[in-house]
């Protein structure tokens, strides 16, 4: 969905894919975070820390800091451990921007306050207005934000089952249309970036794109949302056929694969 937001404020004039973390956000000037571009942070190559394992960027004080409203996420995202390059070994110590694919909340999270700069509203509004609207959902949604305001746009976006299908086929239906989102789309849906062994990513994916999972191993020619466990979507290049799974362990996604990866190969 953040990918998608980004595709409609690039369509609108408002950002492109040059601007840098810094440029919008004043309290990243002059640190490493700051130096990525919006094209660096969509596909998750800022260079900055990786992360814990489980993708997030904060220890357990923090966490319940930002639990309590002590603690803001930019607070976060501009601490020394968060917004300081990886080191990348002796001969070239400072990881730099666009180099390596890193799985974790940071890069997300920095587009969405990127986002809400440069619209002049908050990530929910927006994403409300410009995407669920459209889409056709039905009932209420939830979009995640910490005490201060500062949208989590690295999760915590909940519906009903319905919702999600509506939005899946509006997605489908505008990645073939002729227009500018759908040309961001394609691109989007385009490998970027490889991914890599050492990342939190499902390792079935072997490539990235603008906040896209791509080269799925069992499913030629596709393109995924993927969420934390068992949460994915996807979609066939080859057909108009689309998958929706909602679990809280990914421990049989690969089976789903297989199944959607067979379907797409069949002539019903």
């Amino acid at each position: 969905i953040l990918s998608i937001a980004t595709g409609i404020t690039i369509c609108k004039g408002k950002i492109n894919l040059e601007t840098k973390s810094s440029d919008l956000i004043p309290e990243l000037l002059g640190k490493d975070l700051g130096s990525a571009k919006l094209r660096h942070l969509l596909t998750m190559t800022s260079g900055t820390w990786e992360g814990n394992q489980d993708s997030s960027i904060y220890d357990q004080h923090q966490r319940l800091l930002l639990s309590t409203g002590s603690i803001s996420h930019l607070q976060i995202l501009t601490s020394n451990k968060v917004s300081t390059a990886e080191w990348n070994g002796f001969l070239n110590p400072k990881r730099q921007p666009g180099e390596v694919f890193a799985y974790r909340s940071t890069d997300p999270l920095v587009v969405a306050l990127m986002l809400e700069k440069v619209n002049e509203k908050s990530y929910g509004e927006f994403i409300e207005t410009e995407i669920l609207l459209p889409a056709g959902i039905e009932s209420p949604a939830i979009s995640g934000k910490d005490f201060f305001g500062y949208p989590r746009a690295d999760s915590v976006l909940r519906m009903k089952l319905n919702d999600w299908v509506r939005l899946t086929i509006w997605i489908n239906e505008k990645i073939h249309s002729e227009s500018c989102l759908g040309n961001y789309l394609k691109e989007a849906t385009k490998d970027q970036v490889k991914n890599r062994n050492e990342s939190r990513f499902p390792k079935t994916f072997k490539s990235y794109g603008y906040f896209f999972g791509l080269d799925n191993e069992i499913v030629n020619e596709s393109f995924w949302a993927v969420g934390i466990g068992g949460q994915r979507i996807g979609w066939s290049k080859k057909s108009n056929k689309m998958i929706i799974s909602f679990s809280n362990s990914d421990q049989n996604i690969n089976q789903l694969e297989k199944i959607f990866s067979d379907w797409i190969d069949t002539n019903e």
